[in-house]
């Protein structure tokens, strides 16, 4: 049924909506308000005359048009886009599409066909294209075509093993020709659904061979890789490029992740003891604290003979706020550099600069020699989830030294006694004794007794001021994202109690890097990084080892009773203001424990890199880095101990009376904000597959900011 509104005939199934979206579609269609063409009443016989062709009409007339053989279209070379917009201006717009998808297809097409279909017109238009057309209701849609998985066949599991046949976690599992795959856990244990009828896996692994494993018939396999040296030494990564191996003109080293994994390793310092040659180290063995490294020897007197470190491509930025009390140097002792805030499972390889390719690139910065060290960035593909525990055990230090045991040094200071003359000499408390019954101070019989009961102590001092320490490490790690972004995320904690007393060492690291690519020429990545640190470690005067060594062994810690013994030959010295000793309370443990040296470190890093080919083989490159850290030191001594003392601020006649000794206070806080900032142009160019062309051009801004406060209080 037609009306005066141009209504064409509808279908009793025809729903009314499709009325309202038809009249919306017409492109000559009047807008006008129906409250001025027509009153009330006569808008209720138009509905009434609507519903009456909803149910007399038996096609639909949309339906009518797309069924209908009489679509002719002549077109040549011309977007698909506008082909589409052709066949909808001249057939009343029944075409539906959205145009941000057709306009993805950027191959011209060609059409001449006569008396067809509108949906035949159609497909002629978008064939090939990836688009595919529909009939709905008399409306043709296009859309592109949906890709089906095709359904899960079996599962297959096994493990990948290298050349030795030790595990290879993050390996990657590959269906042959498909994106679809999966990677080994921690364990080198990998499980995969196999769709549709796959039968050939691909597996592979940085610095190995791939693999193609048939798996036809198998419901668990074994895969070992050989390790594929041309790849494993094809870059070097300088942090300002990443060159080929056989184009570098310096002399590198180089240890990557899988060196690393399942070794339980605390610190970049564990990593490169013993594996890269020529460098030297040297460590306290302290929890906490970095060893301190040497690439080319001592080449300073006075200067830092310390590498450059370069993470990330950028300087090092997290280095310890630096500390100083007049020629107290604070920060020494607590640690060198901030590369202790990167954990050994976030790196992916580690880059030794030894000889003089490192300064041209960095300059007199790289003097000493560079460090590189990259760190590992997410996997597209399905997440992956790592988690590690490692539990350390340090003995205690043994005195491998054959010393005098009591009764031997008992003789021997006997004999010092006989043989001096004047008696100027007194190594222990038994000289001191046989003096006073030389000077008539006690009876000879009181001066053997006393001697004999020091005989009855025989004091293992290694075994009683040092432990057996225990370090913790807990390690977590996700992985993973598609072929536009991939994201990786870790958390770390390690918990360190070392041999000597008062000393323990906490670090919790967290790290995220995510890269997105939002086309085949833009990669840009960004990354936070935050470690918190606390440290603690004995502040007492007193030499731990050095007294463990020489310390009598008929002194002991603890008398009979279960009371404080106290060592009064360690500081045989006469007082000048009373009578006795200037110190007799000395107890190695009590001074050991009592004086403290805290430090709390706080770091927080933001970096952003963007990378843009712009032709094939030139590369600009910007990124920034910012970092900002804190790092606040508490040395306390106690009141009462022999460090407060000798350490005290009051001295009245070269010593002071026993009761100033009070304790005391040195605060230190420093605060760091530093920025690096670069842009770079690097051009690279093979030619005739002989000819090799590299131009690098490279602007840096850095600037740093420390701000230190000290105090003292002299009672506490």
């Amino acid at each position: 049924m037609a009306s005066n509104s141009g209504i064409k005939t509808l279908s009793q199934n025809k729903v009314l909506s499709n009325y309202f979206m038809y009249k919306f579609m017409k492109k000559n269609e009047t807008k006008k308000s129906f409250g001025k063409l027509l009153s009330w009443r006569q808008l209720w016989c138009c509905c009434l005359m609507l519903i009456g062709g909803l149910l007399l009409t038996d096609r639909p007339a949309f339906s009518q048009a797309t069924t209908q053989a009489n679509v002719s279209l002549k077109l040549k070379q011309v977007t698909v886009l506008d082909a589409l917009r052709e066949l909808n201006r001249q057939y009343d717009r029944q075409l539906m599409f959205k145009r941000e998808e057709v306009e993805q297809v950027k191959e011209p097409v060609s059409v001449d066909v006569k008396k067809v279909t509108l949906l035949q017109a159609v497909e002629a238009c978008i064939r090939g294209t990836g688009l595919v057309a529909t009939d709905r209701n008399g409306i043709i849609v296009i859309g592109p075509a949906r890709q089906t998985t095709p359904p899960v066949s079996r599962v297959i599991q096994g493990i990948v093993r290298d050349e030795q046949g030790n595990p290879l976690p993050g390996a990657t599992i590959k269906i042959k020709g498909t994106r679809m795959g999966t990677a080994t856990d921690f364990e080198g244990r990998f499980q995969l659904a196999l769709a549709g009828d796959a039968q050939v896996l691909e597996v592979s692994f940085i610095g190995y061979r791939t693999v193609e494993v048939n798996v036809q018939g198998k419901k668990e396999i074994e895969v070992r890789l050989q390790p594929d040296q041309a790849e494993m030494e094809e870059v070097v990564v300088t942090g300002y490029q990443t060159i080929r191996k056989e184009r570098m003109t310096g002399t590198t080293a180089t240890i990557t992740a899988n060196q690393i994994a399942g070794r339980g390793l605390q610190s970049i310092d564990e990593i490169l003891n013993s594996t890269i040659s020529g460098l030297n180290m040297i460590s306290s063995g302290r929890p906490g604290q970095d060893a301190q490294i040497q690439i080319r020897g001592v080449n300073s007197l006075t200067g830092s003979t310390e590498p450059m470190w370069i993470v990330d491509g950028m300087p090092l930025q997290g280095e310890i706020p630096n500390i100083q009390s007049g020629s107290t140097d604070l920060q020494a002792t607590i640690f060198t550099t901030g590369i202790g805030n990167i954990a050994p499972d976030d790196i992916k390889s580690i880059t030794v600069l030894k000889d003089a390719a490192a300064t041209a690139i960095y300059g007199a910065r790289a003097a000493n020699g560079v460090i590189v060290v990259e760190t590992k960035s997410g996997l597209s593909g399905k997440t992956r989830f790592n988690a590690s525990v490692n539990v350390g055990i340090t003995e205690r230090p043994r005195n491998n030294i054959d010393m005098m045991n009591t009764a031997e040094k008992i003789q021997f200071e006997r004999e010092i006694f006989y043989d001096q003359q004047g008696y100027i000499y007194t190594p222990g408390r038994v000289t001191k004794l046989l003096q006073q019954a030389a000077y008539g101070e006690i009876s000879s019989d009181e001066a053997e007794r006393r001697i004999g009961e020091l005989a009855k102590i025989n004091t293992d001092w290694f075994k009683e001021i040092y432990r057996t320490a225990i370090s913790q490490q807990y390690n977590f790690s996700m992985s993973g994202g598609n072929e536009k972004t991939q994201h990786y995320v870790s958390l770390n904690y390690l918990k360190e109690v070392g041999t000597e007393p008062n000393n323990k060492y906490d670090r919790l690291g967290m790290n995220i890097k995510l890269t997105h690519n939002p086309s085949e020429k833009i990669r840009i990545t960004g990354g936070l990084g935050a470690t918190m640190k606390n440290d603690r470690v004995t502040a007492s005067s007193v030499n731990s080892l050095e007294y463990a060594m020489y310390a009598n062994p008929y002194e002991r810690l603890k008398n009979e009773d279960g009371t404080k013994a106290y060592d009064i030959s360690y500081n045989a010295k006469e007082s000048s203001i009373r009578d006795g000793l200037d110190w007799d309370t000395f107890n190695i443990l009590d001074d050991l424990n009592r004086n403290t040296n805290t430090n709390r470190y706080l770091d927080a890093e933001l970096s952003l890199k963007v990378e843009w080919e712009i032709v094939k083989g030139l590369m600009f490159t910007t990124h920034g880095v910012y970092n900002a850290n804190s790092n606040h030191n508490r040395i306390i001594e106690g009141a009462d101990t022999y460090t407060n003392f000798i350490n005290n601020w009051y001295s009245y006649k070269g010593e002071i009376p026993h009761d100033m000794v009070k304790g005391s206070l040195r605060e230190a806080t420093g605060y760091t904000n530093a920025y690096t900032f670069r842009n770079t142009l690097q051009y690279t160019g093979e030619y005739a597959g002989k000819h090799y062309i590299s131009l690098f051009a490279g602007q840096e801004i850095q600037e740093r900011t420390a701000y230190n406060s000290f105090n003292y209080s002299p009672v506490f």
